[in-house]
């Protein structure tokens, strides 16, 4: 019939990754996918195409060095995007209109949730979620990771599906908020009516 040369049929798991992660990348910033067209989808690739697609979600991805200064963890990385701190903004204003505390916000404990989630199955690596809006980046994930960490194709995909999800919570939240507020609204020309 035809044949396959030895070995082929071994990279093909880290080809269908590299392209998924060239698709979440040309999905979000079509621009710069030109920067993965070096890659030749092999296993040795599939870590670079999996950074790469979530650099495209992330506008800040600060590592760093722990050294010797910790018992278990050897480097960590801070990520956020201009979406997480639009949403964590929005979500002071709906829980002030809502009366509610920030923590009983519904998008915001979702959105905890969420991030929970998709990172607590790890023994590898611990994260902390940053919901301060006080400074540019003050909203985003630190991660610290041990040297036993090696699941990266799994939590870059986590990552991507985090950035998705604050980009799509914060059109839902505007929506909900303009919502809020025209009701509010409607409720006060009626009271001023009467």
């Amino acid at each position: 019939m035809f044949e396959i040369e030895e070995n082929t049929l071994d990279e093909l798991p880290y080809s269908i990754t590299c392209l998924q992660f060239a698709y979440l990348a040309y999905e979000v910033a079509p621009e710069n996918v030109n920067s993965m067209r070096h890659l030749e989808c092999s296993m040795d690739d599939s870590y670079e195409a999996a950074e790469s697609a979530l650099a495209c979600y992330c506008d800040l991805i600060s590592p760093h060095d722990y050294g010797d200064n910790s018992e278990c963890f050897t480097y960590g990385c801070y990520y956020s995007s201009k979406h997480m701190m639009e949403f964590y903004r929005l979500c002071r204003v709906h829980a002030k209109l809502l009366r509610v505390k920030l923590h009983e916000e519904p998008f915001f404990a979702r959105a905890k949730r969420f991030v929970y989630s998709q990172l607590s199955n790890s023994y590898t690596f611990d994260y902390t979620l940053q919901t301060k809006v006080n400074r540019e980046y003050a909203s985003g994930i630190a991660v610290r990771f041990t040297g036993d960490f090696y699941e990266f194709e799994d939590f870059n995909m986590a990552m991507i599906d985090i950035m998705r999800f604050y980009r799509d919570e914060a059109a839902r939240l505007k929506n909900a908020l303009a919502m809020t507020r025209r009701t509010d609204s409607d409720v006060t020309i009626r009271e001023e009516a009467a």
